[in-house]
């Protein structure tokens, strides 16, 4: 299928999730003025532009009742009989993901999207985070739907889970596409790791500036790529700073970051 893996790239490519080396470190947008019209935001991205409507499925996670969030979208073209599972990255749940579950439906693909346990509209427990775990979770969705087999799509962060998936439920996979993934080498010898605590008081200092430095990663390659799309997701994220529960999203990345290290 080139056409559908071409249209699949062009709209990730969209989205200027192709971050350039060497981006870090240095401004890549002029600077703006903080907007004073951010709300705050639910942790549980209650307002948060999904495509589809979520469902949600009540698991356990390390003795905790917790649920997981998903969008299961129908093809809107003829139906092939291939479902694609779309694994987010880190920065966001799964709905960034909207032109590219559009272009895969009219293709005739179902599309499940999971908002992995800590993420999007998933419960944010404080607890471990492993991608064995977070794999095990993504199994049971797709148990709980009665679906067998999937295309695994990994973007970024989701491009590690989506290899994990595929090494721990292999029959459950039927082909496997991980697009710009991070975790690709190791990088543990050289960097220590940082320890909790110090990363959740540098996390509780996120602002809206210090996020639109974040995400101008993604277009250090084409500054002009920044558009509307990127400033929402800024607006969304800032937003859940400004949140009464921010305090326990921000322990919660700070846990997650260790999983990604």
């Amino acid at each position: 299928m080139p056409i559908h893996v071409r249209t699949l790239a062009s709209m990730l490519v969209i989205l200027g999730m192709a971050a350039a080396a060497g981006a870090q470190g240095r401004d890549i947008l002029p600077p703006v003025p903080t907007p004073t019209d951010i709300a705050p935001g639910s942790i549980t991205c209650d307002e948060c532009p999904y495509p589809a409507p979520s469902k949600y499925l009540d698991i356990s996670v390390y003795g905790q009742d917790v649920r997981i969030s998903y969008m299961d979208i129908a093809p809107t073209g003829t139906a092939n009989g291939h479902v694609v599972m779309l694994m987010h990255g880190n920065n966001f749940g799964g709905f960034y993901f909207g032109d590219i579950i559009d272009g895969l439906t009219d293709a005739g693909f179902r599309v499940v999207v999971p908002d992995q346990i800590g993420y999007g509209k998933s419960s944010k427990p404080i607890a471990p985070y492993n991608f064995n775990t977070q794999a095990r979770n993504t199994q049971l969705v797709l148990e709980h739907e009665g679906i067998d087999k999937v295309m695994a799509v990994g973007h970024s962060m989701g491009g590690m889970l989506a290899t994990r998936f595929t090494t721990q439920y292999p029959d459950s996979v039927e082909r496997l596409v991980i697009y710009n993934p991070i975790g690709l080498s190791d990088n543990r010898f050289n960097r220590p790791m940082t320890p909790v605590d110090q990363i959740y008081e540098r996390t509780l200092r996120t602002d809206y500036q210090s996020t639109r430095r974040s995400l101008s990663r993604y277009v250090g390659h084409d500054p002009s790529a920044w558009n509307d799309k990127f400033e929402l997701y800024t607006r969304i994220r800032s937003s859940w700073t400004l949140s009464s529960d921010y305090p326990r999203l921000a322990m919660v990345q700070s846990i997650i970051s260790q999983m990604l290290y």
